[in-house]
C-alpha cells in the first residue's frame, strides 16, 4: 500500500481487477454459448438492448458509449435516432415484464438532437439490472470486439483517507459502506470493491494508487473555526482533518454536520466522534437521521436550525467544508449555506450570492463531492 504523507486530503483508487476478470469470464462464457449467428442488424439490436439497460440502469439516462448501432466522433453524444432505437429496444423488455402492449418512448425537448435522454414510460424493472442480466435474458450473440466496444471499463473505486499520517505514517484508514442487495431472480450481489473489502482475507493485498486533493484540507490557520458537512461515508475525510489539528496542536473550534438514515445501525464511527467530543478536538456534533422520525431530517435542516450559530462562526472566519453527494446533498447545503446569509446576515438573495462566491475564493467554502 502506497503511503501519503502530505497534509493535504488524498484519494485512495481501489483497483477490482479480480471483479474485472469475473465480470470478463461471464461475458465470454455467455459469448462461447451462443447458438449460430444471425446478421449484422440483429446483433446491433442486440447490443442496443444490452446498452439500453445500461443506460437506463446508470440514473437513467447516462450518455452511453456511441458504438451501440454506429461509432460518433464524439463519445458523449449520439443521435435521437440512435437513443429512439435504444429506447424501444429496451421498451420491449419492459413491455413484456409488465405485460403492457405499447411503451412509449419520448425526450425532454423533441427539438433537440443531441445529447438527450432516454425515457421509457415504465423503466422501474430496469433499476437493478446490469449488463449480464440482459445478456442472460436476451442470449445476445455477438462476438469479442462487439463486446469491446459496448460494454464499460470497470472504473476504479475512490475513498477518502479517514486519518492522518501525523498521526500513524504507517497507516491509511477508510470508511467503506458495504453494498449488498438481490439482484434479478434473487441472486445476491454486492458493490465491486466494497464486498472485496469487507469479504477479504486479513493480509490480502490490494492495488491501491494515492491520489492528492491539494485544495482539501484544514485550515492553516491554527485558530481558524472549521465546520464540516459530511453525511455518510462523507464523514470520513473529517476524521483525518481532526486527526491533523490534534497532531499539530490546533485549537480553533471545529463542528461537524453528520447524517444517515438511522442511529441504531448508521451511525458511523459513533465511539470515535464520542471520544473526540469528549477531549475537546471536536467542539460540536449536530446529527440528522432521516429514518427515525416521521419527518425526514437532512444535515441542510439542522444548519438551518443553527443558522445563528453558523453565521456567527463564519463571521469569526470559519472554513467550510462539504464532503458527501454532489446529486442531492450538496445543493442542498449550499442552498442552505445562502439562506443562512439571507436570513441571519441580512443580506439580499444577491449579496449572499456573492458573500458565499467570496468564501469559496477564499479557499474558506471548499467541496469534495462526487
Amino acid at each position: 500500500m502506497t503511503r501519503h504523507a502530505s497534509r493535504g486530503q488524498a484519494t485512495i483508487l481501489m483497483i477490482g481487477g479480480l471483479a474485472g476478470l469475473l465480470i470478463a469470464t461471464v461475458i465470454i462464457g455467455a459469448v462461447a454459448r451462443a447458438v449460430g449467428r444471425e446478421g449484422a442488424a440483429q446483433r446491433a439490436a442486440d447490443l442496443a438492448a444490452v446498452a439500453a439497460a445500461r443506460v437506463m440502469h446508470d440514473n437513467y439516462g447516462r450518455l452511453f458509449e456511441p458504438a451501440l448501432i454506429r461509432r460518433r466522433p464524439n463519445p458523449n453524444h449520439l443521435e435521437k435516432a440512435d437513443y429512439l432505437a435504444l429506447g424501444r429496444a429496451a421498451g420491449q423488455r419492459v413491455a413484456r415484464a409488465n405485460g403492457a402492449s405499447r411503451v412509449t418512448v419520448g425526450f425532454p425537448d423533441e427539438a433537440t438532437i443531441a445529447p438527450v435522454r432516454v425515457r421509457v414510460g415504465i423503466r422501474a424493472t430496469l433499476r437493478k439490472d446490469q449488463a449480464v442480466d440482459v445478456v442472460a435474458e436476451y442470449g445476445v450473440r455477438a462476438d469479442a470486439a462487439e463486446w469491446a466496444g459496448v460494454l464499460g471499463r470497470l472504473q476504479p473505486r475512490l475513498y477518502s483517507i479517514s486519518s492522518s499520517p501525523l498521526t500513524d505514517p504507517r497507516l491509511i484508514a477508510l470508511t467503506v459502506s458495504v453494498v449488498r442487495y438481490e439482484g434479478p431472480g434473487g441472486r445476491p450481489r454486492g458493490g465491486v470493491c466494497s464486498a472485496f473489502l469487507a469479504d477479504a482475507e486479513p493480509g490480502t493485498t490490494v492495488p491501491v494508487q494515492v491520489r492528492r486533493a491539494a485544495h482539501f484540507k484544514p485550515p492553516s490557520d491554527p485558530a481558524a473555526p472549521m465546520v464540516m458537512v459530511g453525511p455518510g461515508t462523507g464523514v470520513a475525510p473529517f476524521l483525518g482533518f481532526l486527526d491533523d489539528r490534534r497532531a499539530r496542536g490546533h485549537r480553533g473550534p471545529n463542528w461537524l454536520f453528520f447524517g444517515e438514515q438511522h442511529r441504531a445501525t448508521d451511525f458511523y464511527h459513533r465511539d470515535d466522534l464520542a471520544a473526540r467530543l469528549a477531549d475537546g478536538s471536536l467542539t460540536r456534533l449536530d446529527t440528522a437521521f432521516s429514518r427515525d422520525q416521521r419527518a425526514k431530517v437532512y444535515v441542510q435542516d439542522r444548519m438551518r436550525e443553527h443558522g445563528p450559530l453558523l453565521w456567527s462562526w463564519l463571521q469569526d472566519g470559519a472554513h467550510f467544508y462539504v464532503c458527501g453527494d454532489a446529486a442531492r446533498m450538496a445543493k442542498d447545503v449550499d442552498r442552505a449555506l445562502h439562506a443562512i446569509a439571507t436570513t441571519y446576515g441580512g443580506l439580499s438573495p444577491e449579496a449572499a450570492a456573492s458573500y458565499v462566491k467570496q468564501l469559496a475564493a477564499d479557499k474558506r467554502y471548499v467541496r469534495d463531492v462526487y
